[in-house]
């Protein structure tokens, strides 16, 4: 089955969720991880539980404070090796959100006051 949306692969989804956890400024659940990297249909709740462990386990994220997780230096390094997937899902990212923004604005003209 073809997967529509920003997400096609677990690529995709590691890589999102390296960009998340860069930005992040403080250690981050699983859970907050899923709210923060969807954006679509395309991702799911265990897509980002199947991910973020095997994450643990090659080094790209460490888990601290019970069960919340920070990027490590190699999560970091990974990141800029994914310079181009990066750029690509940030660039459909960015696209997604001015589509919704102009919705939302459409909607708001519209409405009657």
């Amino acid at each position: 089955m073809e997967r529509h949306g920003f997400i096609h692969d677990m690529l995709d989804v590691k890589v999102l969720i390296l960009y998340i956890m860069s930005r992040a400024m403080y250690p981050v659940d699983l859970q907050k991880i899923y709210e923060l990297s969807y954006q679509d249909d395309g991702l799911s709740y265990f897509d980002v539980a199947q991910a973020v462990p095997q994450m643990v386990e090659s080094g790209h994220l460490e888990p601290v404070e019970g069960e919340r997780y920070v990027i490590t230096e190699k999560g970091t390094d990974s990141l800029l090796d994914f310079q181009q997937e990066w750029n690509r899902l940030c660039g459909l990212v960015r696209q997604s959100l001015k589509k919704n923004e102009m919705s939302i604005i459409k909607t708001k003209q519209k409405q009657p006051e």
